[in-house]
């Protein structure tokens, strides 16, 4: 007699921890609504490269050229995640947004400041700069930083020590 309560109270303990996590799920997908926001690989190429959105890599020059880095910068197209999946792709295009590129990338510690780009006319949205083509007409100026603690975006725990020149050939 005790066996068939314990069972069926296990049973319905399943079908409700069942239930919450595909009710978890719902809400964490649809409730943010993640597929209408734009998305990036920031910084990972690979997958960049999977999701079909990889234009092409970019030149780069650091000053002073005694700063060795293994990084790199690349153009790729933006994109959303489909309705129903984070590994559906759907690329923007000039209909969906005036910045349908965007330049990332991988292996720095960098700030855009807009004083050192006054002339830059593409848009800028946290580390990230949205192209409206895949060329980049003016040499894009960032500041390489090196952390003197755990918070790299306050000024005062990072110092410069050098600048990077993203252009196009």
């Amino acid at each position: 007699m005790k066996f068939k309560i314990l069972y069926k109270i296990l049973i319905i303990t399943m079908i409700f921890g069942v239930f919450l996590i595909y009710l978890s799920s719902y809400i964490g997908w649809y409730g943010y609504e993640k597929w209408k926001y734009r998305r990036s690989t920031r910084g990972d190429i690979e997958q960049s490269k999977m999701r079909k959105v990889f234009v092409k890599q970019v030149p780069f020059i650091v000053v002073p050229d005694t700063i060795k880095t293994e990084g790199m910068f690349y153009i790729e197209k933006g994109y959303t995640y489909g309705k129903h999946s984070m590994e559906d792709t759907r690329v923007l295009t000039m209909e969906d947004t005036k910045y349908p590129f965007q330049l990332m990338y991988k292996g720095f510690s960098i700030i855009y400041l807009k004083k050192d780009n006054p002339n830059m006319k593409d848009s800028i949205h946290r580390d990230e700069i949205w192209l409206k083509s895949p060329i980049i007409r003016d040499t894009i100026y960032y500041r390489l930083l090196k952390s003197k603690g755990t918070n790299v975006v306050d000024p005062q725990f990072t110092d410069t020590i050098g600048m990077i020149k993203v252009f196009d050939k």
